[in-house]
């Protein structure tokens, strides 16, 4: 058995697909594709595949992943090959590499989320102004948010790694780099929206785009992409695996 790491991105018109309609449409993908995939036991088999972190409905990425497990080691340059011919629009296997077969699962990671927010702001402000309101706004300890009717709260150090944000005009952009999953998973235009409260009451935000750029994790205080963790074990003896 092989277990090959996806990542694949999702553009256009696959922004509003479902975590679980994307899912049925990559397993029907990889079945048009004739992959050496792997099927569960049971009255009703499917792929032995296992996928990521969801994306939120509404959001575009270029960083989502999937573990496929196969019968049989495929070229990598075949997969991607095959891939593109029966992938949907709106969904692109970008790169894919084989892991340690008994690593963790993509959700038993504690990953990292780098997203690029873009949007609209009415009136327009100048940069000294969002570079000092956005230092403020990491200076504080606490945020309170509501979020399906319950309060919630962020603690600033530990859950913020990173808020960047840039204006020309009415175009602005917020980079946020942020925990993912778990208790400290937090949505980056709840982030964004107690920003202009705090700051910019009579300001209009207008969220256009979000994109998911990166998963991350740490390794040695430094973040790497999901895709080169690999598990706790070196690879040996075979070729699709190194």
């Amino acid at each position: 058995m092989y277990r090959l790491r996806v990542k694949y991105g999702k553009y256009g018109v696959g922004k509003y697909l479902s975590h679980l309609e994307t899912i049925k449409a990559i397993e029907r993908a990889l079945r048009r594709a004739e992959i050496p995939f792997i099927l569960t036991s049971g009255f009703s088999p499917h792929l032995k595949i296992s996928f990521g972190f969801p994306l939120p409905v509404g959001y575009l990425s270029e960083s989502e992943f999937f573990d496929l497990f196969l019968s049989s080691p495929i070229e990598l340059k075949t997969f991607l090959n095959e891939t593109e011919k029966s992938f949907p629009a709106g969904l692109k296997v970008l790169q894919a590499k084989y892991v340690y077969l008994k690593g963790k699962s993509l959700m038993s990671i504690p990953c990292y989320a780098l997203y690029l927010v873009k949007g609209e702001v009415n009136p327009p402000f100048s940069l000294e102004v969002l570079e000092e309101k956005r230092k403020k706004f990491l200076s504080l300890r606490k945020i309170s948010y509501f979020y399906r009717g319950k309060k919630k709260e962020v603690n600033v150090i530990e859950d913020i790694l990173s808020f960047s944000v840039k204006a020309r005009g009415e175009k602005i952009e917020f980079q946020l780099l942020l925990p993912l999953g778990g208790k400290r998973n937090i949505r980056p235009e709840i982030l964004i929206d107690s920003f202009r409260d705090l700051f910019f009451k009579k300001t209009c935000f207008k969220i256009k785009e979000i994109w998911r750029k990166q998963v991350c994790y740490k390794s040695n205080d430094k973040l790497e992409d999901l895709l080169d963790f690999r598990g706790d074990e070196r690879f040996k003896g075979d070729p699709h695996l190194n």
